[in-house]
């Protein structure tokens, strides 16, 4: 008998299989830095179109015949003395055999579809064996021993011909390539320029590092853009002049010749009176009065990381530090370094050794890629390849030299959080402006959206990127954030719902990966994003993608090797055109691969304003901006800083003119135009203070204490800066003077005792209290005279033991806590707001219950009275309210004025006073926008979305909150009694009974004007108890004294009772807090249920009835929830009603659950939650409770796959 073959056999048959058929479609492999030899096992590899071998230890080119489809080749920094085995790769057009060791040209005979060769950095002596490739468009052979321009006379396809770090003498052999377009032969010997004549088509010609002595045949490039003759011999500026016969040119880099000078490590970029020429040779079409100005360059030597890497650096907001991260050459762990900015900008200080250069210095455990300052300049957070991000917060001013991070810091920091949730290498970290938000993106292909106000509670994860995260950026308008993913697409999230509204994918087709990170950024005005690691045709570019058409029609051009970086200057500039206007633009820096910094004015230029080349020995990483000054890093471990004059770039904007164009385009005032508050501009003065060793001590430690000692040396500081009061006696002074004496006496006797030796010799120290650190105020003996009396005091509150008892239940009535039209109190506040805890907590309003009195057929509701002023708290907006005053009267009219206010307590002169439990406070009121009407208000409600009112001419007027544009106006069937709002939906009642909601941002009425009538009973003493409404769906939930609670069907158009009358109710147990709080948060309808008085059930009542009420019960609870649409309340509720039918074994009714929730031809989520996840949920908790049913129902339902673990979430 033959034996069959296991089963596991076939799985591994198919596994290779797959893997098989895997292969035969891998198109791109890459095998970089490792310790290969030999080129072998991958000819089955047949469709691969992309190979890179760069950085590894191979010999010999072998083994490739096979890969028929290959494309692209670089076999760079490898040991390769010849060009062979490339014969089958007939489609090659791509070749990189940089840093080897070949000397002749050869082997590329087959290769007619070759377009770029790259052989830089070998030791080929001779350009031969070359005319055969007539595809050839770019060819590079750099840094070889070639003496001579030779054999490529037939290549008519070059556009791009790169021959630098050679020995050649002569220009010659290259004049009949009409159509090339870019030439390099800097680092030579060349000493004329000659032999240009027949390249009509260049537009860059580099001769930098050669020895030239004149200016001369200018004539013959008269269509270059771009001419670079850097540090060659000219010695006069009248070779100059014949410059203007090039009348393209747009950039021109001259430095390092002998007709400049050299200051104070700075480097002279021009001279004013030579600004004559500099103004025709920058030529634009729209600017006009351009100069050169005093642009100054310099390189701050001090700031430096042991000659390791600096990936990154980032200015603080104020402008008087900045800071550095990388990692050390000789230990390679990450550093981080924070730096004087004083020192920077002012060469004078630089060679003071009074003015300290580092404040602050970090050492990690591994590379840091990524460093930024918070908005509020408060803290800063660094990104590591250790997949962690850590965060660390200003702690004052070191007085004595040693610390515990090091003896040289000027400045204290200590460790706020470290957050772990990456598991790969963390690439790039990004604060929101508004503070509210810290963003990290890392190669685990994740998004980690972090709360910066309870770091490190997390918001969301953004998992859908499908390769790593190289790049963030914050829309600067705060709706979008924007994430690069390996220089192949870019994605934008909605930061209200983080759902990915768009991606781009166009600019990045064409590309190669050539950076780890990227550094992206938004135009000022957040019209546009900047982002790098783009291409076209294989030309370098930074693409322009616009503000929600997403198009990326624009680009910056003219690097040649891949963009790195880009960075705008933080406000737009003005910039005066031809015809004598101003027009704003943006001005940005833009940094490559190819070590130079192009400067960019835009819109209205299509070519940089100047461009910087070999500044570096390295990649640019980043940028950071301080004022007009661009401090630049590079991976040789240097920083250098530019400064701009207005001259060159215009007059920034001021952070009020930002304000207000950003209102006017988006109805925002962005936080990081607006001033900062007191406690921002108090830390950053404290912290600064360090930076000047003449600053008083009180300043310069203002925000940490570290004994009683600093604690009586602040509160004297204080007293003696604070005018003595003029209505205080002596005797007052004398006797404050004498406690003051005691309490420092007592204090300092406390400091000797705060360390304890026992009796084995170890210290003990004892923590002592240091009290408030504010100076105590000497209250007068008398009020002044023009005060008027303090009311008397509020009686004290019952303690908590004595709390008045709840009235007892009559029948037919159901105890309610009082509840209003406004948000519970267990809602969430916003989180921007959340720590201003020195405002005083606005009470709420507790509101009576409606009586409703049945007339015919109908409901008649009482409206509330027209009151003189109404004030209104906007909801989720601390210190905002919506004022109303129904006699306001103006040019001799009344009318009604509606005023949104922002209400700050103060203690400066000249605002209104207040007096608040019998303390004096000044408060002060700042408008943000007025609307007039002809009619009184009666109600208002507000939250920060919009303001609703209720008027006397029985419409209903709804504004937008943040700017005050009127939203729309409804007409009602009478005045309105009841109204209010949950974040876009809301709802209404009228006096005539009728109640509509609408959902407020798609302007759409969910119910409408659908009488309360069918929901009361006319024998009945019915009175409306309170209407809530779902944020979610805009259905609304209403609850009467007589213990019903309806909701209304839209897709039935009828009312739906929720709970029935209170006899069913003792028939049945009723549902427990214990139940009700399974999840963290919960909707409207559990919460209704938690304030509902719990009653106690009948005796004698039979198992089957209770069974039958409370499953009916919980169905209508299900159904309700469902048309609220609240996933909370939807998933308590089913959780309920599962738990409730496998207590009374209802087999056939859980059977039906699972098969609706995993039916097909249904939508796949309910309430906004998957269906699949939540019968998965079901099904573990029916074989947690009843496992011979769930048995049963798993085994009938098997083929559907109902039984699948999923998550859901």
């Amino acid at each position: 008998m033959t034996p069959q073959r296991p089963q596991h056999d076939n799985a591994e048959d198919s596994f290779t299989l797959t893997v098989a058929v895997l292969l035969i479609f891998f198109r791109n492999l890459s095998l970089r830095w490792n310790l290969l030899k030999r080129i072998e096992n991958i000819g089955c590899l047949e469709s691969l179109t992309h190979l890179n071998l760069n950085d590894n230890q191979i010999e010999k080119i072998e083994n490739l015949d096979t890969l028929i489809n290959l494309e692209f080749l670089d076999v760079s920094y490898n040991r390769i003395t010849k060009i062979e085995g490339l014969s089958g790769l007939k489609k090659l057009k791509e070749l990189h055999l940089v840093h080897n060791k070949i000397t002749i040209i050869e082997g590329l005979e087959e290769n007619k579809s070759l377009e770029y060769l790259e052989l830089g950095d070998n030791r080929i002596k001779k350009i031969d064996n070359l005319s055969h490739l007539s595809q050839l468009k770019r060819l590079f052979l750099g840094a070889n021993q070639i003496r001579k321009i030779e054999g490529i006379e037939d290549l008519q396809q070059l556009v791009e011909l790169s021959l630098p770090g050679n020995a050649l003498q002569v220009i010659e052999g290259i004049d009949t390539l009409s159509g090339l377009r870019s030439l390099c032969l800097a680092q030579n010997g060349i000493r004329k320029m000659d032999g240009l004549g027949g390249l009509t088509s260049l537009f860059s010609l580099d001769l930098n590092d050669n020895i030239i002595e004149k200016l001369e045949n200018v004539g013959q490039f008269k269509g270059v853009t771009h001419l670079m003759i850097r540090k060659n011999k000219f010695d006069s500026w009248k070779d100059l002049y014949q410059l203007q016969e090039i009348e393209n040119l747009a950039a021109l880099t001259m430095e390092m010749n002998p007709i400049y000078r050299e200051k104070n490590n700075c480097i002279l970029i021009s001279k004013r009176i030579h600004f004559q020429v500099f103004i025709r040779i920058f030529r634009f079409k729209r600017f006009t009065h351009f100069e050169m100005g005093d642009t100054n360059i310099s390189h701050p030597t001090f700031v430096h990381h042991d000659t390791g890497q600096i990936l990154a650096i980032d200015c603080h907001p104020s402008g008087t530090k900045f800071i550095t991260c990388g990692q050390k050459a000789t230990t390679r762990n990450g550093l981080v370094v924070v730096w004087n900015m004083e020192a920077i900008l002012d060469h004078s200080k630089a060679t003071n050794d009074s003015i300290p250069k580092k404040l602050f210095q970090l050492d990690s455990q591994s590379q840091s890629n990524s460093c930024r300052w918070s908005h509020d300049g408060k803290r800063f957070a660094f990104a590591s390849d250790d997949s962690t991000v850590s965060v660390w917060e200003y702690a004052g001013r070191i007085n004595s030299a040693g610390s515990i991070t090091g003896g040289q810091n000027i400045e204290r920091y200590k460790e706020y959080c470290v957050l772990r949730s990456h598991r790969m290498e963390v690439l790039s970290v990004e604060w929101s402006p508004n503070g509210r938000y810290l963003a990290t993106g890392s190669l685990d292909n994740r998004i980690i959206i972090y709360n910066a106000k309870k770091l490190p509670s997390q918001v969301t994860i953004l998992s859908e990127c499908e390769m790593s995260v190289k790049g963030l950026s914050w829309d600067p308008i705060g709706k979008y954030l924007a994430s690069l993913e390996g220089d192949r697409r870019l994605r934008f999230w909605a930061t209200d719902s983080w759902q990915c509204v768009t991606n781009v994918v166009e600019p990045f087709e064409s590309g190669v990966e050539e950076t780890v990170l990227s550094r992206m950024d938004w135009s000022p005005d957040g019209k546009y994003l900047m982002t790098p690691a783009a291409n076209q045709k294989g030309q370098s570019l930074v693409r322009l993608i616009q503000r929600k058409t997403w198009k990326s029609q624009k680009f910056l051009a003219g690097h040649h090797k891949g963009t790195s970086c880009v960075r705008s200057l933080n406000h737009l500039t003005s910039v005066e055109l031809k015809n004598g206007m101003r027009m704003q633009a943006t001005c940005c820096a833009v940094g490559s691969r190819d070590k130079s910094i192009s400067i960019w004015l835009f819109p209205g230029t299509i070519k940089p304003i100047f461009v910087i080349d070999h500044l570096f020995k390295g990649t640019i990483m980043d940028f950071a901006w301080c004022g007009r000054s661009l401090l630049v890093c590079s991976t040789d471990g240097t920083v250098k800083v530019i400064t701009l004059p207005e001259e060159v770039i215009g007059t920034t904007l001021s952070n009020e003119a930002m304000s207000d164009l950003c209102q006017r385009v988006y109805s925002i005032r962005p936080p990081q135009f607006e001033p900062m508050g007191e406690d921002e501009e108090n830390t950053q003065e404290s912290s600064f203070s360090a930076l000047d060793p003449t600053a008083a001590t009180s300043n310069s430690n203002a925000s940490f204490i570290t004994g009683p000692e600093d604690l009586i040396m602040r509160r004297k500081q204080i007293e003696k800066t604070q005018p003595p009061p003029t209505a205080t006696p002596k005797i007052m002074e004398n006797s404050d003077g004498h406690e003051k004496k005691e309490l420092e006496k007592k204090m300092m006797e406390e400091r000797n005792k705060q360390v304890d030796v026992r009796k084995d010799g170890k210290r003990r120290i004892q923590p002592v209290f240091c009290g408030s650190t504010a100076a105590s105020e000497d209250l007068p003996l008398e009020p002044p005279a023009a005060k008027k009396p303090a009311p008397p005091p509020p009686p004290p509150p019952a303690p908590a033991s004595q709390k008045r008892a709840p009235p007892p239940v009559k029948d037919g009535e159901v105890d309610l806590e009082e509840s209003s039209d406004s948000e519970d109190e267990d809602e969430e506040v916003d989180e921007e707001e959340e720590d201003e805890g020195d405002e005083e907590e606005i009470p709420k309003k507790r509101r009576g219950r409606k009586s409703l009195k049945t007339k015919e057929g109908t409901v008649l509701m009482e409206a509330p009275e027209t009151q003189p002023k109404i004030s209104q708290h906007v909801h989720e907006r601390k210190g905002w309210f919506v004022e109303v005053d129904n006699h306001w009267k103006h040019a001799g009219h009344d009318t009604t004025q509606i005023r949104l206010v922002k209400r700050k307590e103060e203690t400066l002169q000249g605002y209104t006073e207040v007096d608040v439990d019998g303390e004096e406070r000044r408060s002060h009121v700042e408008v943000s926008w007025i609307a007039v009407l002809g009619t009184p208000v009666i109600i208002v409600t507000a939250n920060k979305h919009y303001v609703m009112l209720g008027c006397g001419d029985k419409a209903l007027r709804v504004y937008r909150t943040p700017c005050g544009s009127l939203h729309f106006t409804l007409r009602l069937d009478s005045l309105p009694v009841l109204i209010g709002m949950k974040e876009n939906s809301a709802y209404t009642v009228t006096e005539n009974g009728r109640l509509s909601t609408w959902n407020l941002k798609t302007k759409q009425g969910i119910v409408q004007k659908q009488a309360l009538f069918d929901c009361v009973e006319a024998s009945v003493d019915n009175s409306l108890i309170s209407v809530d409404i779902s944020s979610e769906s805009a259905v609304p939930l209403i609850v009467f004294s007589n213990g019903s609670i309806f909701t209304f069907d839209v897709s039935l158009a009828s009312w739906c009772q929720v709970i029935t009358t209170n006899v069913l109710g003792r028939l049945a147990t009723t549902i427990s807090d214990g139940q009700l709080e399974m999840n963290s948060s919960s909707g409207p309808l559990v919460r209704l249920l938690k304030r509902m008085r719990r009653q106690t059930t009948a005796a004698g009542v039979a198992p089957p009835v209770v069974k039958a009420i409370k499953e009916s019960q919980m169905e209508q609870l299900l159904n309700c929830a469902e048309q609220l649409g609240n996933p909370q309340d939807y998933k308590t509720i089913l959780m309920l009603y599962v738990a409730t039918l496998c207590e009374g074994g209802s087999e056939k009714k859980l059977k039906n659950v699972l098969s609706s929730l995993s039916r097909s031809g249904i939508p796949m989520n309910i309430c906004g939650l998957r269906r699949s996840a939540l019968c998965d949920d079901v099904t573990r908790l029916i074989k947690a409770t009843q496992p011979a049913i769930a048995d049963r129902i798993v085994a009938g339902s098997a083929a559907q796959g109902t039984a699948k673990t999923r998550s859901l979430f």
